[in-house]
């Protein structure tokens, strides 16, 4: 990470244990200030990346974020701020908070940005910073004799069933969930079954190294109620198994 290796106080981090796969946007592009933020996980911190658009039409200074959850501050291990921000320009703040040891980071970090502009402080409230169970699967790309394979080698599984009210269709969810767990789609998916469900076949990994599967089927409801979800997660442990199931709601 170029920026780390720039920064007083960061350099000595080393590699993360885990990138989140996705930039997670805090404010749509053409806002005032426009935040997208990279999340790190360490083995006892969390490092968000957060680069930061300057859209206000004015230069401004001493800029930094802000995190809080239940309305407490949450405490900074380090921090590097933007002395000046020109109009127009992109910098990058760096912050570093505590994680518990050994421990999946699953959190909502309420963000706000402050600055000064005209010799005045200012204060910009951006969407939360979040990490959720999805954050921790990498999609993983398998043609259907490899997905195969890897099916019957993993030992762990668990299933479930969801009703997704907010779903209109099997073909939308099908469309839609590799992406919201971050995996990749493998044939079958998107065909209709004979029972006319549709099928769902998906491969991933857990922190870059442990393959995830969740294979399953979607039944749009006759009378409009959403999708009848019926799925099966294969993995290492039962616990990641369940990560991903979590992933499927949130």
């Amino acid at each position: 990470m170029q920026v780390l290796s720039q920064a007083d106080g960061f350099s000595d981090l080393g590699s993360p244990l885990f990138s989140c796969v996705s930039v997670q946007h805090c404010t749509e592009p053409d806002s005032e200030l426009h935040v997208a933020v990279r999340r790190h996980v360490y083995s006892r911190s969390v490092l968000l990346e957060v680069a930061v658009t300057n859209n206000l039409g004015d230069d401004v200074s001493g800029v930094s974020l802000h995190l809080s959850t239940d309305g407490s501050p949450v405490p900074v291990l380090s921090e590097a701020t933007l002395d000046t921000l020109a109009d127009g320009e992109t910098g990058s703040l760096l912050v570093l908070i505590n994680k518990p040891d050994d421990a999946l980071f699953i959190a909502t970090l309420d963000a706000t940005l402050y600055f000064d502009m005209e010799g005045m402080g200012e204060t910009y409230p951006v969407d939360p910073v979040t990490f959720c169970a999805q954050d921790y699967i990498a999609p993983q790309a398998l043609d259907p004799q490899a997905y195969g394979a890897q099916w019957q080698q993993l030992e762990a599984s668990v299933r479930d069933v969801f009703s997704l009210s907010e779903m209109s269709s099997a073909q939308q969810l099908v469309q839609e969930l590799p992406d919201h767990l971050h995996m990749c789609p493998v044939p079958p998916t998107g065909k209709e079954a004979k029972d006319g469900s549709v099928l769902l076949a998906l491969g991933g990994s857990f922190l870059h190294r442990c393959p995830v599967l969740l294979r399953g089927k979607a039944v749009t409801d006759t009378q409009g109620k959403g999708v009848r979800l019926e799925v099966m997660v294969k993995a290492g442990t039962e616990e990641i198994c369940n990560l991903v199931l979590a992933g499927i709601l949130g």
